[in-house]
């Protein structure tokens, strides 16, 4: 049997071996990557839809292509910044590893 590792987890503690830390680390060193890339493949998605459909509006509607690009524009921004978010939280969790 391990040692015993107490931490502090908000009001409540919480006692752990150290083989359950190591599994726990094993875990999020596999999990990190696999949920970053299900993230990256859903903004990459996200962007495609975006750009098919405001590419088909202004196929329809060519007087109002500056305000469908516009607004294509700063939907892919905040796309791309949910891809960004996830890699900024692989990159947090990932020093904990």
């Amino acid at each position: 049997m391990g040692r015993i590792i107490n931490t502090r987890h908000g009001e409540r503690s919480v006692t752990l071996t150290e083989e359950q830390m190591e599994q726990a680390t094993n875990w999020l060193g596999l999990t990190l990557p696999l949920g970053f890339a299900m993230a990256a493949f859903g903004a990459a998605f996200g962007l495609g839809k975006a750009v098919a459909s405001a590419m088909d509006a202004m196929g329809r509607q060519p007087e109002a292509a500056p305000r469908i690009q516009l607004a294509m524009i700063i939907g892919c921004a905040l796309i791309e910044a949910i891809a960004i978010y996830g890699l900024v939280v692989v990159f947090v969790l990932g020093s904990k590893v």
